[in-house]
Protein backbone atom coordinates (compact mmCIF):
# COMPACT_ATOMS: atom_id res chain seq x y z
CA UNK A 1 0.00 0.00 0.00
CA UNK A 2 1.22 3.75 -0.75
CA UNK A 3 2.63 5.12 2.44
CA UNK A 4 0.54 7.86 3.85
CA UNK A 5 3.62 10.05 5.39
CA UNK A 6 7.20 10.64 3.92
CA UNK A 7 9.41 8.31 5.21
CA UNK A 8 12.04 9.32 8.37
CA UNK A 9 14.95 7.54 9.27
CA UNK A 10 17.91 8.43 11.39
CA UNK A 11 20.74 6.20 12.43
CA UNK A 12 22.82 7.34 15.51
CA UNK A 13 25.53 4.89 16.31
CA UNK A 14 29.28 5.08 17.57
CA UNK A 15 31.93 4.41 20.32
CA UNK A 16 34.69 4.56 22.02
CA UNK A 17 37.76 2.73 23.86
CA UNK A 18 41.03 3.93 25.50
CA UNK A 19 43.38 2.60 27.82
CA UNK A 20 47.65 2.66 28.55
CA UNK A 21 50.03 2.15 26.27
CA UNK A 22 52.95 2.08 28.71
CA UNK A 23 51.66 2.04 32.75
CA UNK A 24 51.66 4.94 34.17
CA UNK A 25 53.42 7.17 31.40
CA UNK A 26 51.17 7.21 28.11
CA UNK A 27 47.57 7.04 27.55
CA UNK A 28 45.19 6.91 24.76
CA UNK A 29 41.52 7.52 23.95
CA UNK A 30 39.41 7.36 20.69
CA UNK A 31 36.04 8.65 20.08
CA UNK A 32 33.52 7.92 17.36
CA UNK A 33 29.89 9.08 16.48
CA UNK A 34 28.05 8.75 13.21
CA UNK A 35 24.67 9.89 12.32
CA UNK A 36 22.56 9.46 9.37
CA UNK A 37 19.80 10.64 8.46
CA UNK A 38 16.75 10.85 5.51
CA UNK A 39 13.92 12.66 6.11
CA UNK A 40 10.94 12.87 3.57
CA UNK A 41 9.88 16.43 2.95
CA UNK A 42 6.60 17.40 1.40
CA UNK A 43 7.29 20.86 -0.19
CA UNK A 44 4.65 23.55 -1.82
CA UNK A 45 5.77 26.25 -4.63
CA UNK A 46 4.25 28.26 -6.98
CA UNK A 47 4.64 27.57 -10.54
CA UNK A 48 3.84 28.82 -14.15
CA UNK A 49 0.16 27.91 -15.01
CA UNK A 50 -0.28 25.71 -17.83
CA UNK A 51 -4.47 25.83 -18.06
CA UNK A 52 -4.98 23.03 -15.46
CA UNK A 53 -5.91 23.03 -12.29
CA UNK A 54 -7.92 26.02 -12.65
CA UNK A 55 -5.15 28.35 -14.21
CA UNK A 56 -4.25 30.41 -17.62
CA UNK A 57 -2.26 28.41 -19.82
CA UNK A 58 0.62 30.57 -19.82
CA UNK A 59 2.86 28.23 -21.90
CA UNK A 60 1.40 29.36 -25.30
CA UNK A 61 3.84 30.87 -27.63
CA UNK A 62 1.13 33.22 -29.29
CA UNK A 63 -2.11 33.84 -28.53
CA UNK A 64 -1.27 33.77 -24.62
CA UNK A 65 -3.91 34.42 -22.56
CA UNK A 66 -1.30 35.55 -19.56
CA UNK A 67 -0.19 38.60 -21.61
CA UNK A 68 -3.07 40.25 -22.71
CA UNK A 69 -6.56 41.41 -21.63
CA UNK A 70 -8.08 44.78 -19.71
CA UNK A 71 -5.19 44.69 -17.08
CA UNK A 72 -2.56 44.21 -19.56
CA UNK A 73 -4.04 46.09 -22.94
CA UNK A 74 -0.25 46.87 -24.13
CA UNK A 75 0.31 43.56 -24.84
CA UNK A 76 -2.32 42.91 -26.86
CA UNK A 77 -0.65 40.38 -29.63
CA UNK A 78 0.15 37.47 -26.53
CA UNK A 79 3.34 36.61 -28.09
CA UNK A 80 5.99 35.58 -25.84
CA UNK A 81 9.06 37.29 -26.18
CA UNK A 82 11.99 35.49 -28.28
CA UNK A 83 14.36 35.64 -24.89
CA UNK A 84 11.96 34.32 -22.46
CA UNK A 85 9.88 31.11 -24.83
CA UNK A 86 12.71 29.10 -23.48
CA UNK A 87 12.22 29.55 -20.00
CA UNK A 88 8.69 28.17 -19.92
CA UNK A 89 8.95 24.65 -21.39
CA UNK A 90 6.83 22.28 -19.35
CA UNK A 91 9.41 19.04 -20.06
CA UNK A 92 12.66 19.08 -20.64
CA UNK A 93 16.64 20.04 -19.04
CA UNK A 94 15.08 24.11 -18.91
CA UNK A 95 11.86 23.26 -17.41
CA UNK A 96 12.18 25.82 -14.88
CA UNK A 97 8.37 26.19 -13.52
CA UNK A 98 7.08 22.59 -13.83
CA UNK A 99 3.15 22.10 -14.53
CA UNK A 100 1.00 22.48 -11.65
CA UNK A 101 -0.69 19.46 -10.08
CA UNK A 102 -2.53 21.11 -7.29
CA UNK A 103 -5.62 23.53 -7.23
CA UNK A 104 -4.95 27.09 -7.93
CA UNK A 105 -5.26 29.38 -4.80
CA UNK A 106 -7.40 31.96 -6.70
CA UNK A 107 -10.50 32.21 -9.07
CA UNK A 108 -10.86 33.31 -11.58
CA UNK A 109 -8.10 31.33 -13.03
CA UNK A 110 -4.56 33.25 -13.23
CA UNK A 111 -1.38 32.82 -13.96
CA UNK A 112 0.23 31.30 -11.02
CA UNK A 113 -0.70 27.14 -9.90
CA UNK A 114 0.44 25.35 -7.65
CA UNK A 115 3.00 22.36 -7.34
CA UNK A 116 3.27 19.87 -4.75
CA UNK A 117 6.58 17.46 -4.53
CA UNK A 118 8.18 15.25 -2.20
CA UNK A 119 12.14 15.54 -1.38
CA UNK A 120 14.48 13.31 0.89
CA UNK A 121 16.44 15.14 2.65
CA UNK A 122 19.95 13.23 3.61
CA UNK A 123 22.31 14.04 6.77
CA UNK A 124 25.22 12.62 7.57
CA UNK A 125 27.89 13.31 9.61
CA UNK A 126 30.94 11.34 10.63
CA UNK A 127 32.83 12.84 14.12
CA UNK A 128 36.26 10.97 15.71
CA UNK A 129 38.76 12.09 17.76
CA UNK A 130 41.89 10.73 19.06
CA UNK A 131 43.97 11.62 22.35
CA UNK A 132 47.45 10.50 23.39
CA UNK A 133 48.36 11.97 27.15
CA UNK A 134 51.91 10.91 28.31
CA UNK A 135 53.40 11.53 31.36
CA UNK A 136 57.46 12.76 30.96
CA UNK A 137 58.22 13.26 34.64
CA UNK A 138 56.33 13.92 37.91
CA UNK A 139 56.82 17.48 36.77
CA UNK A 140 56.11 17.43 33.22
CA UNK A 141 53.33 15.98 31.21
CA UNK A 142 51.83 16.49 27.36
CA UNK A 143 48.99 15.54 25.56
CA UNK A 144 48.42 15.46 22.03
CA UNK A 145 44.78 15.97 20.12
CA UNK A 146 43.17 15.28 16.55
CA UNK A 147 39.42 16.01 15.75
CA UNK A 148 37.88 15.48 12.93
CA UNK A 149 34.38 15.92 11.62
CA UNK A 150 32.69 15.27 8.34
CA UNK A 151 29.34 16.56 7.58
CA UNK A 152 26.64 16.68 4.19
CA UNK A 153 23.40 17.88 3.66
CA UNK A 154 21.48 17.39 0.74
CA UNK A 155 18.52 19.77 1.45
CA UNK A 156 15.97 21.39 -1.03
CA UNK A 157 16.85 25.39 -1.93
CA UNK A 158 14.85 27.96 0.25
CA UNK A 159 12.57 28.83 -2.69
CA UNK A 160 11.47 24.83 -3.25
CA UNK A 161 11.65 23.67 -6.92
CA UNK A 162 11.86 20.36 -7.73
CA UNK A 163 14.60 20.78 -10.10
CA UNK A 164 17.01 22.66 -8.09
CA UNK A 165 18.83 21.03 -4.42
CA UNK A 166 21.47 22.16 -2.38
CA UNK A 167 24.53 20.30 -1.08
CA UNK A 168 26.11 21.34 1.71
CA UNK A 169 29.57 19.69 3.28
CA UNK A 170 32.22 20.34 5.85
CA UNK A 171 35.38 18.27 6.90
CA UNK A 172 36.82 20.12 9.73
CA UNK A 173 39.96 19.19 11.27
CA UNK A 174 41.30 20.41 14.77
CA UNK A 175 45.31 19.23 15.90
CA UNK A 176 46.25 20.36 19.65
CA UNK A 177 49.58 19.78 21.46
CA UNK A 178 49.68 21.04 25.08
CA UNK A 179 52.80 20.67 27.57
CA UNK A 180 52.52 21.27 30.78
CA UNK A 181 55.57 22.08 33.49
CA UNK A 182 56.00 22.72 36.98
CA UNK A 183 58.98 24.55 37.64
CA UNK A 184 58.50 25.09 41.43
CA UNK A 185 55.51 24.36 43.85
CA UNK A 186 54.34 27.84 43.05
CA UNK A 187 55.00 28.34 39.19
CA UNK A 188 53.78 26.21 36.72
CA UNK A 189 53.78 26.72 32.59
CA UNK A 190 51.09 25.73 30.10
CA UNK A 191 52.16 26.55 26.46
CA UNK A 192 49.81 24.79 23.75
CA UNK A 193 49.99 25.07 19.85
CA UNK A 194 47.10 24.06 17.72
CA UNK A 195 45.89 23.82 14.11
CA UNK A 196 42.73 24.30 12.74
CA UNK A 197 41.49 23.52 9.15
CA UNK A 198 37.55 24.33 8.41
CA UNK A 199 36.13 23.67 4.81
CA UNK A 200 32.69 24.81 3.79
CA UNK A 201 31.45 24.04 0.58
CA UNK A 202 27.51 25.14 -0.67
CA UNK A 203 27.14 24.04 -4.75
CA UNK A 204 23.85 23.42 -6.52
CA UNK A 205 22.99 22.46 -10.71
CA UNK A 206 21.32 24.95 -12.93
CA UNK A 207 20.45 24.31 -16.17
CA UNK A 208 21.89 26.32 -18.95
CA UNK A 209 20.07 28.20 -21.35
CA UNK A 210 20.44 27.14 -25.12
CA UNK A 211 22.49 28.89 -27.35
CA UNK A 212 24.54 29.02 -30.66
CA UNK A 213 27.55 30.82 -29.35
CA UNK A 214 28.23 27.67 -26.88
CA UNK A 215 27.32 24.32 -27.27
CA UNK A 216 27.06 23.20 -24.05
CA UNK A 217 24.63 26.58 -23.29
CA UNK A 218 24.85 30.06 -21.86
CA UNK A 219 24.68 31.29 -18.34
CA UNK A 220 23.13 34.47 -17.81
CA UNK A 221 26.35 35.85 -17.47
CA UNK A 222 28.94 36.36 -20.33
CA UNK A 223 31.82 33.95 -19.82
CA UNK A 224 30.82 31.79 -17.15
CA UNK A 225 28.37 29.17 -18.68
CA UNK A 226 29.80 26.76 -16.40
CA UNK A 227 27.62 27.80 -13.47
CA UNK A 228 24.38 27.73 -15.20
CA UNK A 229 21.07 30.13 -15.02
CA UNK A 230 20.56 32.16 -12.15
CA UNK A 231 17.55 33.36 -10.58
CA UNK A 232 14.40 34.35 -12.33
CA UNK A 233 11.16 36.27 -10.48
CA UNK A 234 8.61 35.87 -13.08
CA UNK A 235 6.00 37.87 -10.78
CA UNK A 236 2.48 36.52 -8.99
CA UNK A 237 4.29 34.35 -6.86
CA UNK A 238 6.23 32.25 -9.67
CA UNK A 239 9.73 32.60 -9.31
CA UNK A 240 12.73 30.08 -10.17
CA UNK A 241 15.75 30.39 -7.19
CA UNK A 242 18.29 28.27 -7.15
CA UNK A 243 20.66 28.68 -3.85
CA UNK A 244 23.92 30.07 -3.57
CA UNK A 245 27.29 28.47 -4.04
CA UNK A 246 30.39 29.05 -1.55
CA UNK A 247 33.64 27.83 -1.42
CA UNK A 248 35.21 28.92 1.82
CA UNK A 249 38.74 27.32 3.31
CA UNK A 250 39.82 28.80 6.35
CA UNK A 251 42.87 27.58 8.67
CA UNK A 252 43.99 28.69 11.50
CA UNK A 253 47.28 28.57 13.61
CA UNK A 254 47.06 29.03 17.20
CA UNK A 255 50.10 29.23 19.94
CA UNK A 256 49.65 29.92 23.74
CA UNK A 257 51.28 30.36 27.21
CA UNK A 258 49.87 30.32 30.29
CA UNK A 259 51.67 30.81 33.39
CA UNK A 260 50.50 30.40 36.97
CA UNK A 261 51.70 31.96 40.04
CA UNK A 262 51.13 31.96 43.40
CA UNK A 263 52.93 34.17 46.37
CA UNK A 264 51.12 34.67 49.56
CA UNK A 265 47.57 35.81 49.05
CA UNK A 266 47.94 36.29 45.74
CA UNK A 267 47.68 33.95 42.58
CA UNK A 268 48.71 35.62 39.24
CA UNK A 269 47.62 33.99 35.67
CA UNK A 270 49.23 35.66 33.13
CA UNK A 271 49.90 34.91 29.58
CA UNK A 272 49.48 35.48 25.80
CA UNK A 273 47.42 33.71 22.99
CA UNK A 274 48.88 34.50 18.93
CA UNK A 275 46.70 33.33 16.24
CA UNK A 276 47.48 34.03 12.41
CA UNK A 277 44.41 33.11 10.12
CA UNK A 278 44.52 32.49 6.87
CA UNK A 279 40.86 32.28 4.35
CA UNK A 280 39.99 31.32 1.38
CA UNK A 281 36.73 32.38 -0.03
CA UNK A 282 34.25 33.00 -2.89
CA UNK A 283 30.44 33.56 -2.80
CA UNK A 284 28.89 33.31 -6.01
CA UNK A 285 26.10 35.12 -4.83
CA UNK A 286 25.37 37.30 -8.28
CA UNK A 287 27.92 35.17 -10.18
CA UNK A 288 24.87 32.95 -11.81
CA UNK A 289 22.48 36.51 -12.47
CA UNK A 290 19.21 37.10 -11.91
CA UNK A 291 16.07 38.88 -13.93
CA UNK A 292 13.34 40.35 -11.95
CA UNK A 293 9.95 41.12 -13.50
CA UNK A 294 6.42 42.66 -12.08
CA UNK A 295 4.05 40.16 -13.21
CA UNK A 296 3.26 37.58 -15.41
CA UNK A 297 2.53 39.62 -17.82
CA UNK A 298 5.63 41.33 -17.92
CA UNK A 299 7.86 38.47 -17.54
CA UNK A 300 6.40 36.69 -21.07
CA UNK A 301 7.18 40.33 -22.85
CA UNK A 302 10.80 40.51 -21.35
CA UNK A 303 9.35 43.95 -19.43
CA UNK A 304 11.88 43.73 -16.85
CA UNK A 305 12.12 45.60 -13.66
CA UNK A 306 15.85 44.50 -13.33
CA UNK A 307 18.78 42.05 -14.20
CA UNK A 308 21.85 41.59 -12.21
CA UNK A 309 24.73 39.53 -12.10
CA UNK A 310 28.44 39.95 -11.63
CA UNK A 311 30.58 41.62 -13.82
CA UNK A 312 31.64 40.01 -17.28
CA UNK A 313 35.75 39.20 -16.24
CA UNK A 314 35.52 39.57 -12.07
CA UNK A 315 37.55 37.65 -10.34
CA UNK A 316 35.30 36.42 -7.20
CA UNK A 317 38.15 34.56 -5.14
CA UNK A 318 40.02 36.33 -1.63
CA UNK A 319 42.79 34.84 -0.03
CA UNK A 320 42.83 36.52 3.20
CA UNK A 321 45.51 36.63 5.91
CA UNK A 322 45.21 37.89 9.61
CA UNK A 323 45.81 37.10 13.02
CA UNK A 324 45.26 38.28 17.01
CA UNK A 325 48.03 38.82 19.55
CA UNK A 326 46.51 39.50 22.99
CA UNK A 327 48.29 39.56 26.30
CA UNK A 328 46.13 38.99 29.83
CA UNK A 329 46.80 39.20 33.59
CA UNK A 330 45.10 38.76 36.35
CA UNK A 331 45.29 38.38 40.27
CA UNK A 332 43.30 36.45 42.63
CA UNK A 333 44.20 38.18 45.82
CA UNK A 334 42.66 37.14 49.51
CA UNK A 335 41.99 40.34 50.82
CA UNK A 336 40.64 38.67 54.32
CA UNK A 337 39.59 35.26 55.40
CA UNK A 338 36.00 35.87 54.27
CA UNK A 339 36.62 37.98 51.24
CA UNK A 340 38.84 37.54 48.03
CA UNK A 341 39.24 39.73 45.15
CA UNK A 342 39.58 39.31 41.51
CA UNK A 343 41.39 41.99 39.02
CA UNK A 344 42.35 41.43 35.76
CA UNK A 345 43.53 43.54 31.86
CA UNK A 346 43.38 41.82 28.92
CA UNK A 347 45.11 43.43 25.60
CA UNK A 348 44.53 42.19 22.11
CA UNK A 349 44.39 43.56 18.76
CA UNK A 350 44.62 42.45 15.24
CA UNK A 351 47.83 41.94 13.75
CA UNK A 352 48.55 41.49 11.09
CA UNK A 353 45.33 43.67 9.40
CA UNK A 354 43.21 41.95 7.48
CA UNK A 355 45.55 41.85 3.87
CA UNK A 356 44.30 40.27 0.65
CA UNK A 357 47.96 38.06 -0.80
CA UNK A 358 47.57 38.54 -4.13
CA UNK A 359 46.57 42.11 -4.25
CA UNK A 360 43.05 42.05 -4.56
CA UNK A 361 42.57 43.52 -1.37
CA UNK A 362 40.27 47.22 -0.83
CA UNK A 363 38.19 49.46 0.67
CA UNK A 364 35.68 52.54 0.04
CA UNK A 365 37.51 54.50 2.93
CA UNK A 366 35.02 57.59 3.31
CA UNK A 367 31.60 56.71 1.28
CA UNK A 368 30.78 60.14 1.05
CA UNK A 369 33.83 61.81 -1.35
CA UNK A 370 36.18 58.75 -2.58
CA UNK A 371 34.88 57.69 -6.48
CA UNK A 372 37.12 54.58 -5.99
CA UNK A 373 38.34 51.99 -3.74
CA UNK A 374 41.51 52.48 -2.11
CA UNK A 375 43.98 49.10 -2.55
CA UNK A 376 45.16 47.66 0.77
CA UNK A 377 43.33 46.54 4.08
CA UNK A 378 40.02 45.72 3.94
CA UNK A 379 38.67 47.92 6.97
CA UNK A 380 40.85 50.04 9.51
CA UNK A 381 42.45 48.38 12.44
CA UNK A 382 39.14 48.64 15.25
CA UNK A 383 41.47 46.74 17.90
CA UNK A 384 44.45 48.84 18.49
CA UNK A 385 42.87 50.26 22.05
CA UNK A 386 40.73 47.23 22.97
CA UNK A 387 41.82 47.36 26.61
CA UNK A 388 39.38 44.94 28.54
CA UNK A 389 39.43 45.26 31.95
CA UNK A 390 37.35 42.88 34.65
CA UNK A 391 37.11 42.77 38.37
CA UNK A 392 34.97 40.69 40.61
CA UNK A 393 34.97 39.45 44.09
CA UNK A 394 33.74 37.11 46.68
CA UNK A 395 32.56 36.98 50.14
CA UNK A 396 31.56 34.86 52.41
CA UNK A 397 29.02 37.09 54.56
CA UNK A 398 28.76 34.87 58.09
CA UNK A 399 31.83 33.06 57.81
CA UNK A 400 30.42 29.84 58.09
CA UNK A 401 30.93 29.30 54.25
CA UNK A 402 26.85 28.95 53.79
CA UNK A 403 26.22 32.62 52.45
CA UNK A 404 28.23 34.31 49.82
CA UNK A 405 27.55 37.45 47.88
CA UNK A 406 29.39 36.99 44.68
CA UNK A 407 30.01 39.94 41.95
CA UNK A 408 31.82 41.19 38.57
CA UNK A 409 31.74 43.30 36.09
CA UNK A 410 33.87 43.25 32.34
CA UNK A 411 34.18 45.17 29.47
CA UNK A 412 34.74 42.40 26.58
CA UNK A 413 35.39 42.75 22.89
CA UNK A 414 34.90 40.37 19.70
CA UNK A 415 38.07 40.45 17.68
CA UNK A 416 38.33 38.78 14.16
CA UNK A 417 34.81 38.66 13.62
CA UNK A 418 34.96 39.87 9.83
CA UNK A 419 34.85 35.86 7.75
CA UNK A 420 31.22 36.23 6.91
CA UNK A 421 30.82 40.03 6.05
CA UNK A 422 34.54 39.23 3.35
CA UNK A 423 32.80 36.70 1.79
CA UNK A 424 29.73 38.68 0.62
CA UNK A 425 32.45 41.22 -0.02
CA UNK A 426 34.49 39.04 -1.92
CA UNK A 427 31.91 39.14 -5.22
CA UNK A 428 31.54 43.08 -5.33
CA UNK A 429 34.52 44.61 -4.34
CA UNK A 430 36.83 46.30 -7.35
CA UNK A 431 40.37 47.51 -6.71
CA UNK A 432 40.60 50.84 -7.40
CA UNK A 433 38.84 52.31 -10.48
CA UNK A 434 36.18 50.12 -11.84
CA UNK A 435 37.44 50.52 -15.43
CA UNK A 436 40.53 48.51 -14.79
CA UNK A 437 38.86 45.59 -14.18
CA UNK A 438 40.68 44.22 -11.18
CA UNK A 439 38.77 42.81 -8.64
CA UNK A 440 34.83 42.56 -8.84
CA UNK A 441 32.01 44.52 -8.90
CA UNK A 442 28.23 43.75 -9.56
CA UNK A 443 26.30 45.07 -12.78
CA UNK A 444 22.71 46.29 -12.50
CA UNK A 445 20.26 47.26 -15.00
CA UNK A 446 16.91 48.88 -14.09
CA UNK A 447 14.24 49.71 -16.63
CA UNK A 448 12.43 52.85 -16.08
CA UNK A 449 9.68 51.98 -18.70
CA UNK A 450 8.24 49.08 -17.00
CA UNK A 451 4.72 50.84 -17.31
CA UNK A 452 5.66 51.87 -20.90
CA UNK A 453 7.27 49.07 -22.50
CA UNK A 454 9.44 48.25 -24.27
CA UNK A 455 12.56 48.75 -22.01
CA UNK A 456 15.62 51.10 -23.40
CA UNK A 457 17.93 48.25 -22.96
CA UNK A 458 16.50 45.00 -24.25
CA UNK A 459 16.76 41.64 -22.40
CA UNK A 460 19.33 39.49 -23.74
CA UNK A 461 21.13 35.67 -22.47
CA UNK A 462 23.75 36.41 -21.90
CA UNK A 463 23.23 39.42 -20.29
CA UNK A 464 24.22 42.50 -22.28
CA UNK A 465 25.50 45.53 -20.15
CA UNK A 466 26.07 48.94 -21.49
CA UNK A 467 29.20 50.84 -20.87
CA UNK A 468 27.10 53.30 -17.90
CA UNK A 469 26.22 50.73 -15.93
CA UNK A 470 29.19 48.39 -15.90
CA UNK A 471 30.30 47.40 -12.04
CA UNK A 472 27.44 50.08 -11.27
CA UNK A 473 27.20 47.95 -7.61
CA UNK A 474 28.97 47.14 -4.67
CA UNK A 475 29.48 44.69 -2.44
CA UNK A 476 31.62 46.52 0.66
CA UNK A 477 33.01 45.86 3.99
CA UNK A 478 32.59 49.47 6.38
CA UNK A 479 35.98 50.45 6.66
CA UNK A 480 36.08 52.60 9.56
CA UNK A 481 33.96 50.02 11.40
CA UNK A 482 34.22 49.41 15.36
CA UNK A 483 35.02 46.31 17.40
CA UNK A 484 31.61 44.57 18.96
CA UNK A 485 32.36 45.36 22.91
CA UNK A 486 29.85 44.47 25.53
CA UNK A 487 29.90 45.53 29.52
CA UNK A 488 28.92 42.29 31.21
CA UNK A 489 27.77 42.61 35.01
CA UNK A 490 26.28 39.91 37.59
CA UNK A 491 25.64 39.71 41.30
CA UNK A 492 24.56 36.55 42.88
CA UNK A 493 23.90 35.59 46.37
Amino acid sequence: AQRRLPPFKRNNFGGSFGGPIRKDKTFFFAVYEGVQERKGLTLNSVTLGDGTHGTLNCRLLTANPCATGATTARYTTGTVAAVIQPLIATTGPLALFPAPNLPASTTPAGPAGNLGYGFDRTVGENYGQFRLDHTFSDKDTAFARYTIDKANVLQPPPSPNPLLSDHSGSASQFTTISETHIFTPNILNTARFSISRSPLENNNKTPTYPCASVSTGCSFVPGFPQYGIGSVTAGNGVSFSPGLVVHHDQKIYTWSDDIFYTKGRHAFKFGTLMSNWKQRMELQNALRGSMTFASVANFLAANYTSFTSTTPGAVIQRNWTSGTMGFYVQDDVRVASRLTVNAGLRYEFLYPNYHEVNGLGSALRNVLSDQNTTPGSAIRNPSLKDFSPRLGFAWDIRGDGKTALRGGAALLYDIGNLGAALIQAAGGTPVGPISNGVGSSISTVTNGHVSTPPPTIALTVPFTYPAGVVGNTLNLVQYDMTNPHTLVSNLTL
